[in-house]
């Protein structure tokens, strides 16, 4: 099982964060629906790797970062969506996963706004959060 699917499974997993935005957990971006359908809902996406190197090139260890974006129609549903994730991720780890999971915490979180799409008036709101996961073999 990849880094993506097993953090998919851990935030899908986490009744806090279901309980708010349902099965609304995506890869990379939400369906592109009218403006302030689909939410609340979280997008994640892998967004640097580190390999850990030796004198005699790679290992199998290493660092990666993840962006988690909570998407709300207001701020404070998206903080509530933000706590939630926090609460499935933080401080997690799955050793016995492919690759091995042995610490996953949250670095930050800075809260934004999406403006008007659709030629609408309807803002989104998105608290953006990086995690950093240490992996081996």
């Amino acid at each position: 099982m990849g880094i993506e699917t097993q953090i998919q499974t851990q935030l899908e997993a986490t009744s806090t964060l279901t309980d708010e935005v349902g099965s609304r957990i995506y890869r990379y971006q939400r369906p592109r629906e009218s403006p302030g359908s689909g939410l609340p809902a979280v997008t994640f996406q892998r967004i640097e790797s580190e390999i850990v190197n030796h004198a005699t090139g790679a290992t199998v260890t290493g660092w990666y970062r993840f962006q988690v974006d909570c998407w709300a129609a207001d701020m404070d549903d998206a903080r509530t969506v933000a706590d939630a994730v926090s609460t499935a991720l933080s401080g997690w780890s799955n050793t016995g996963g492919t690759p091995s999971i042995s610490m996953c915490h949250q670095q930050s979180d800075i809260d934004l706004t999406e403006p008007p799409d659709h030629g609408d008036d309807v803002m989104l709101y998105r608290i953006s959060q990086d995690y950093r996961l240490s992996h081996g073999a």
